[in-house]
């Protein structure tokens, strides 16, 4: 597992990712900032993330079917498509650990304001850490001179999360510590993301682990 440093987020960007405007909030900026500071606080002393990912040599790629080395052939059209002309396959999982989530939830009824604050913190700091995993991916492709694809991912249009994510996680070497899955695909800790994403030489470069989502453009969690 990747040793991760926290992204650094600001007030600001804390109180966008929640849906505010800080130059609209007038008098409420100052009450709004010192929850978004307490949470930024709060929030990294309990965030352990914990980042992985295993590299899969492609055996062949074939209409509705994708095979690799040292797995069960993945039987979706919409990796066959993602994956057409790579060479090469990176599974990645990503987890914050479940001591954020535990937090959110012990100041729910108390302190909502709080509780939403951090859950946005959460999921600002997940959807970095995301694309900094692919940027430290790209980065072992490019020295063996291969170009990164397209980044996919479980519950995108023809990668159902049943069976996707286990079929995903059973491409890794090791899950990050802690990381899990239950009977109805669903990753725990909550603040957990998994993308697999192809290279081989010649491919078009693809975008960040969230881009094929399809609330990526009005998602305020972005970076």
């Amino acid at each position: 597992m990747t040793a991760v440093a926290l992204p650094p987020v600001t007030v600001d960007e804390l109180l966008r990712a929640q849906g505010a405007d800080p130059a609209r909030l007038g008098t409420r900026h100052a009450a709004l900032a010192a929850i978004a500071e307490e949470a930024l606080e709060a929030g990294a002393a309990a965030v352990r993330p914990g980042v992985t990912w295993s590299w899969r040599e492609v055996r062949g790629v074939h209409p509705g079917r994708v095979l690799l080395d040292g797995a069960g052939p993945l039987r979706h059209a919409a990796l066959a498509e993602g994956l057409a002309g790579a060479s090469r396959v990176a599974a990645a999982a990503l987890t914050l650990g479940p001591g954020l989530e535990r937090l959110v939830v012990s100041h729910v009824m108390g302190r909502p304001s709080l509780a939403l604050a951090l859950d946005a913190y959460g999921s600002t700091v997940l959807m970095r850490l995301g694309t900094e995993a692919r940027e430290a991916i790209a980065a072992e492709a490019a020295g063996h001179g291969l170009a990164m694809g397209p980044s996919l991912f479980p519950g995108m249009p023809g990668w159902p999360v049943v069976p996707g994510q286990a079929e995903l996680l059973g491409l890794l070497d090791a899950p990050p510590d802690g990381l899990t899955l239950t009977e109805l695909g669903m990753l725990v800790p909550g603040k957990s993301l998994t993308f697999l994403v192809g290279a081989g030489r010649g491919l078009a470069p693809g975008g960040a682990p969230c881009d094929g989502c399809d609330a990526s453009p009005r998602c305020s969690h972005r970076a």
